[in-house]
């Protein structure tokens, strides 16, 4: 009798062996047809070259805890989470100032490099042409 904790944890312990030594294996598979590379649990098909395997231990259950999880009050309301970022309006208004910034550069190098050949009317349509993207 004055063994048997002595057992008890030897049990334990030789019981707890299978299952450490019990490891699952991944395979990096190349089909010789295709070259088409998969990662999989069973081992790779005849028509395949195996890369590599590795042993992958399971992830041990999560102890159990007999406490019930605490329950959510019921006079909350719901809770909407924005994403950072801009919203819609934000990004009208960013394309907007991006076309008008476009119409300006595109006025100013029409000015810059034809400014001996353009008439009044050129220039007035060039400013049309800003004034429309401006709004």
């Amino acid at each position: 009798m004055r063994n048997f904790p002595r057992l008890l944890v030897l049990a334990g312990m030789l019981g707890a062996v299978p299952a450490m030594a019990e490891s699952r294996w991944l395979y990096k598979c190349e089909a010789k047809a295709d070259g088409q590379v998969s990662i999989q649990s069973e081992p790779c098909p005849p028509d395949s070259r195996e890369h590599w395997r590795r042993a992958v231990q399971p992830e041990p259950p999560a102890p159990r805890t007999s406490q019930a999880p605490p329950s959510l009050p019921t006079n909350t309301a719901p809770v909407w989470i924005r994403e950072s970022g801009p919203t819609r309006a934000q990004r009208q208004a960013q394309a907007r100032r991006a076309r008008c910034e476009q119409a300006k550069a595109h006025a100013r190098r029409e000015r810059d490099l034809r400014w001996r050949e353009l008439k009044i009317e050129d220039l007035r349509r060039l400013d049309r042409h800003v004034a429309e993207h401006c709004r």
